[in-house]
């Protein structure tokens, strides 16, 4: 029988929460954010991927209306602070924020 007969959506990928990894365009010893932010991405992915949608996400890449839509679905925002982080203002009540400090 097909899940979403009973209610519940098919794979569960409906339900899964949604995660931003906020990551720098700029990388290296001598950025602002993550040195290992790869290794970083992966340990989250690995933790986390059972259960959650993982989005690696830059916001540089993405138009201001697109930001705010973006944070309004996350369910989970990871990241440094900086100027991206300002987005968490439109994230839903209930929603998490995970600030990293490197």
């Amino acid at each position: 029988a097909n899940g979403a007969q009973y209610g519940k959506p098919v794979l569960g990928l409906l339900s899964r929460k949604r995660v931003l990894v906020l990551e720098r365009k700029e990388r290296g010893v001598d950025a602002r954010g993550v040195v290992n932010s790869d290794d970083l991405l992966r340990t989250i992915t690995s933790v986390l991927n059972a259960t959650h949608t993982i989005i690696p996400y830059i916001c540089g890449d993405n138009v201001v209306a697109g930001q705010i839509a973006d944070f309004h679905r996350a369910d989970v925002v990871i990241g440094v602070a900086g100027a991206c982080f300002g987005n968490v203002l439109f994230m839903k009540p209930g929603s998490t924020i995970i600030t990293l400090v490197p």
